[in-house]
């Protein structure tokens, strides 16, 4: 998938049980759903599709809120999970689950 907030990415989703099990059959989570506290979203971000994976975005719902952290390919920190994450908070608060992702690609 491409285009979003992050204009140009190229990446892979992958999600656990968690989140897996609040998305409908066709894969997307339904309209002004939520995800469940533990869900986890992983992309896979590539400079190319298919290619070599650039780096890798994680989100954590705990407590009702998200928590984001980014790593490169050889597991170094871009960003921990205790950085400032004001700029994903932005869009990844309160009921906007669907922002990016579900909202981009429905």
């Amino acid at each position: 998938n491409t285009g979003g907030a992050h204009p140009g990415e190229i990446y892979s989703l992958r999600v656990n049980k968690k989140a897996f099990e609040a998305m409908t059959a066709s894969g997307k989570l339904p309209d002004n759903g939520t995800f469940p506290d533990s869900s986890l979203l992983v992309k896979k971000l590539y400079t190319s599709f298919p290619g070599t994976v650039d780096q890798y975005t994680i989100m954590y719902k705990n407590n009702g809120a998200w928590e984001f952290a980014k790593f490169d390919v050889n597991g170094g920190v871009i960003m921990s999970f205790k950085a400032d994450d004001a700029p994903c908070l932005t869009c990844h608060t309160g009921n906007k689950d669907r922002t990016q992702t579900f909202g981009a690609h429905p």
